[in-house]
């Protein structure tokens, strides 16, 4: 009898977890959505094995990647983080040798979305491609410069996220009060930490929230067929497309999926 009893309260258990999360992701999608943008597999990421994809698999999920060079994050400087609710005590405590990494922080991020920081990281790339191909090549470190500049390039135009960190903040509402187009500026959830650099701290995107997004099952034919037309690996251009929606409570939501194709891919926001 006392099992039946203990099994009764997990049971319930359980409901209530469940009704709580449900409630909670209703109440998210209610009224209309806060942002709404087209991302590609640059983006949202398959993290699954062809093999695994061709399987009935009600967890189907899509990774949300947001670009990590260090270079686009200039703006995560001492003062930023001090913002989020790092102490001064902590920036003191790097040359101390009972030195102990500062805990990550909870934070809204903005993440701008194919917007002036990507574009402005791109012509830089370019440009540091054109300045080494202008040069002479006078040995074969100068070859190897040029090369891996190009692939940078390639790899950038091609596969990288162009969901780029640009501000983060405690309050959402007044992060969103500083970047009020909801087309390019995504706010989500995440923790972020502190790390050394050259010139003494940088703040760091540690992770987003949620880490993936669930793809609802009418949606699984399409990425089957994406995932079964090739291997991921390697540099390509982006196989299908995404429109994520974001509630109230900054968590995001599938509303589309459809292929992409080299020869479309200009057209479509990709």
């Amino acid at each position: 009898m006392k099992r039946e009893y203990v099994l009764l309260a997990v049971l319930g258990l359980v409901v209530v977890v469940n009704s709580v999360i449900l409630a909670g992701v209703a109440w998210n999608r209610s009224g209309e959505p806060g942002t709404s943008v087209v991302l590609t597999e640059r983006e949202l990421v398959l993290p699954y094995s062809r093999s695994s994809a061709s399987e009935e698999n009600s967890g189907m999920a899509l990774r949300l990647r947001h670009n990590r060079n260090a270079r686009l994050l200039e703006w995560f400087d001492k003062e930023k983080l001090q913002t989020l609710g790092f102490e001064s005590r902590e920036f003191q405590a790097w040359g101390e040798k009972s030195y102990k990494r500062p805990q990550t922080r909870r934070a809204y991020v903005v993440l701008e979305y194919d917007g002036r920081t990507w574009a402005q990281a791109l012509a830089e790339s370019e440009g540091e491609l054109a300045k080494l191909e202008s040069e002479p090549q006078a040995d074969e470190r100068s070859v190897r410069e040029q090369e891996q500049a190009r692939q940078r390039l390639e790899q950038m135009q091609t596969a990288d996220s162009r969901l780029v960190p640009v501000d983060a903040d405690r309050d959402a509402v007044r992060l969103r009060s500083r970047y009020p187009d909801t087309e390019t500026h995504i706010i989500v959830a995440g923790r972020v930490g502190m790390r050394r650099n050259d010139d003494g701290v940088q703040g760091y995107i540690r992770s987003l929230f949620p880490r993936s997004v669930h793809v609802p099952i009418r949606f699984h034919q399409e990425l089957e067929a994406v995932a079964a037309g090739g291997n991921s690996s390697g540099i390509h251009p982006p196989r299908y497309q995404v429109t994520l929606h974001f509630g109230r409570r900054h968590e995001p939501w599938i509303g589309a999926i459809a292929p992409l194709f080299p020869e479309s891919e200009g057209s479509a926001h990709s």
